[in-house]
């Protein structure tokens, strides 16, 4: 099977986000340091999701951002 390609057009913005990437993650190589970084958004995601329920509304403020928040929902005990 051959291998699928993603063309993404690049800006400014763009570079200097992947350039921090791969600085955190001390990637070199560009796939590599996006892949690093899906993976860690899906596990931040599935973390965050696992303990809401143990967080104040003012800690999940904190650990949200705005690409991705935790939505706290009432419950009655």
């Amino acid at each position: 099977m051959g291998r699928d390609y993603i063309r993404l057009r690049s800006n400014r913005e763009r570079e200097k986000l992947l350039a921090e990437a791969k600085e955190v993650l001390d990637e070199d190589q560009d796939s590599k340091a996006i892949d690093a970084a899906l993976r860690h958004l899906g596990e931040s995601h599935e973390n965050l999701e696992d303990m809401k329920r143990d967080l104040t509304p003012d800690q999940a403020e904190a650990l949200s951002t705005n690409k991705l928040s935790l939505t706290m929902y009432p419950q009655i005990r």
